[in-house]
């Protein structure tokens, strides 16, 4: 459904990449019994559609009703989604209602791009760590002129198998050697 570098936005958070959207989102988490409700699927151009939707359930005990619209930029190839973009309504709702969505949103918003930028360093410093650890000893070695420079060496299985036929090729020629030897 999702190339996997889609870019999402809903004013509030974005990222780029499908694989955010398994996680959960702010009505999921945030809402008690949310429902979503259909109004309006249309295209506005030939890579672009939009629907209009009511996000609906309970905020910290009131109940709400938010006028949606997502807009998708599509694939026209793959037929993937590759922009989402959210926006809500708050103006039908009253001050106190809107002032707790905004509220719990920028809140939860704050802790999804902690997380996030958590998990974006956090993995950054394990892909250091097991590329030094992945570092053989037998894989590089150093120049002795300059011991700040190091070479990787070719290790491709060709090497080896050419030691080998050469191996075997020199201890053929010496067997021919002294076979010859022993005639004269």
């Amino acid at each position: 459904l999702f190339q996997p570098d889609v870019r999402y936005s809903d004013g509030f958070w974005s990222f780029t990449g499908s694989s955010k959207y398994r996680q959960a989102f702010w009505a999921r988490s945030s809402l008690t019994k949310p429902h979503a409700a259909i109004r309006k699927l249309q295209m506005l151009d030939t890579g672009k559609a939009q629907v209009d939707w009511t996000l609906g359930g309970g905020l910290s005990g009131m109940s709400l009703s938010i006028p949606m619209s997502s807009v998708f930029e599509l694939n026209l190839v793959t037929g993937r989604v590759t922009a989402h973009t959210e926006s809500w309504d708050l103006r039908g709702l009253s001050p106190p209602v809107a002032a707790a969505v905004l509220g719990s949103r920028v809140l939860w918003s704050a802790k999804a791009a902690s997380k996030a930028a958590s998990d974006k360093i956090g993995s950054k410093i394990n892909e250091g760590l097991s590329s030094l650890t992945s570092m053989d000893e037998d894989e590089y070695y150093s120049n002795p002129d300059d011991p700040t420079r190091f070479f990787q060496k070719q290790d491709n299985g060709m090497n080896d198998a050419f030691m080998l036929a050469t191996g075997v090729a020199a201890l053929y020629l010496v067997f021919k050697v002294f076979e010859q030897l022993e005639t004269l």
